[in-house]
């Protein structure tokens, strides 16, 4: 396997169907300038979709046999951002949507014991909080 850039001079999608699981696919056969009029082939997919004639792309290209694949390269990830995601994540997951749990079930009580419908609170204008109206004390 190597990782190249080639220019592509035809791009040619064949709609196909997988033997193994029977869902569809679309095939990509490429021409390049590189490669004469050997196709490489591979899948079509959102890495490639805005792929055209003339196009210099950077992919990896595997032999087998006397046919050759390609790919598209994989990106490296940004492990600051996945991390930061997970600790998003868990921010969320543990402390954010208990609270906001707790909180619509603190709304029902008060409802309920108030003999108002939920519903008829979704949309209402609720006056600005002070010491006299807060809900700390409930």
């Amino acid at each position: 396997m190597e990782t190249k850039t080639v220019t592509i001079s035809r791009i040619k999608d064949t709609p196909r169907v997988s033997k193994n699981t029977g869902k569809p696919f679309t095939s990509r056969g490429l021409l390049t300038v590189e490669y004469g009029e050997r196709w490489l082939s591979g899948f079509a997919g959102k890495e490639n979709a805005h792929w055209k004639e003339g196009d210099k792309v950077e992919i990896v290209i595997e032999e087998k046999d006397s046919y050759l694949n390609f790919s598209v390269p994989k990106k490296e990830r940004d492990n600051s951002f996945t991390v930061g995601a997970a600790e998003l994540k868990n921010i969320l997951t543990f402390s954010i949507i208990p609270l906001i749990r707790e909180t619509n079930q603190i709304i029902r009580r008060i409802a309920q014991e108030k003999g108002v419908d939920i519903k008829d609170i979704v949309g209402m204008e609720y006056p600005p909080l002070n010491e006299s109206n807060d809900a700390h004390g409930l």
